[in-house]
């Protein structure tokens, strides 16, 4: 699985960090503060939501990996059931 698969899995934190970009825009602009400000803003929060997606992305594939491997060794066998009675 590629991060871009992660990324599908959740876009919907995606879009929130749009609609906060978006949020800090209007905001300044009510203000009258220079664009410097929003994008300055933008990239802190672009700076904190790539790092939380790198550990989100790391902590995925760790996860998806332990799963294909209890996948790869689990055996169904009747020779563990016990004896009927």
């Amino acid at each position: 699985m590629s991060a871009l698969a992660y990324l599908r899995r959740h876009w919907k934190v995606v879009l929130l960090f749009a609609a906060f970009c978006a949020i800090f825009a209007a905001v300044f602009s009510l203000y009258d503060l220079p664009v410097e400000a929003v994008a300055y803003a933008s990239l802190l929060c672009l700076a904190a939501g790539a790092v939380m997606f790198v550990i989100g992305l790391i902590r995925w594939r760790a996860r998806l990996r332990a799963l294909e491997q209890m996948h790869r060794t689990v055996s169904v066998s009747l020779k563990e059931l016990p004896a009927p009675s």
